[in-house]
């Protein structure tokens, strides 16, 4: 996703111009759609666009296409005729409502496309839906010893909740020995107990405001901050 700022400098003056809806295509048979329901996007940067290929899950005012799976033999491709950061499902309202009322529509239409084409995610947790959605997990980044670092971020209005995390574990890194996490901009490195199954490491994360990272130690020396 990206802000306003963006969004300024890609269209000054044009937003107004770009701003649109979709929802869903009510006759679409396609898995995604099937897997979708019904749902309600608006954003900026609508394109009016003809389909030459692929299936409309979803129109724009006009009947024009706004959201189009296709299915090229062994790839999957997902067009959305709108900015896919400024998407969101609500009322014309931004700013003070996004948080409280807008719902999850685009993150239901890129999980149903994702499902579809087989991709797995790279971390799974059992926070409800819309705090899960404003949780970021960053790819694991590891050392030549084997110790890896995943950061995580969140944008929810308030501290999340301790919660149980799934890590996808990079195959060729060994099991670690020690997992620790710390919270916020804080040094003291709290243990925590984890499993490693399945090429899933396991854990529960401690609650944290906006920032926190998880250390997974396999081999190394005395760590100063």
């Amino acid at each position: 996703g990206y802000g306003e700022v963006t969004i300024e400098a890609l269209q000054p003056g044009e937003r107004c111009n770009t701003v649109g809806e979709i929802w869903q295509q009510w006759d679409a048979t396609h898995p995604v759609a099937q897997a979708l329901g019904p749902f309600m996007l608006s954003g900026y940067g609508l394109q009016h666009v003809e389909c030459t290929a692929g299936e409309v899950i979803g129109m724009t005012f006009g009947g024009r296409p706004g959201v189009v799976v296709h299915d090229m033999g062994q790839g999957h491709t997902l067009y959305v005729a709108m900015f896919l950061g400024s998407l969101y499902e609500s009322s014309a309202t931004r700013f003070e409502w996004d948080s409280t009322h807008a719902g999850l529509g685009p993150q239901r239409v890129l999980k149903a496309f994702l499902d579809h084409a087989g991709v797995q995610p790279m971390a799974e947790t059992d926070l409800a839906d819309r705090l899960a959605a404003k949780l970021r997990i960053e790819p694991a980044l590891a050392d030549a010893r084997g110790n890896v670092v995943f950061g995580l971020t969140s944008l929810a209005d308030t501290a999340l909740p301790a919660f149980t995390c799934s890590l996808r574990w990079p195959e060729s890194i060994p099991a670690p020995r020690h997992v620790f996490a710390l919270a916020g901009g804080s040094r003291q490195a709290v243990p925590l107990p984890f499993s490693l199954t399945s090429g899933s490491l396991r854990l529960t994360v401690p609650s944290f405001d906006t920032h926190a990272t998880v250390l997974a130690i396999r081999n190394a020396d005395p760590l100063v901050a």
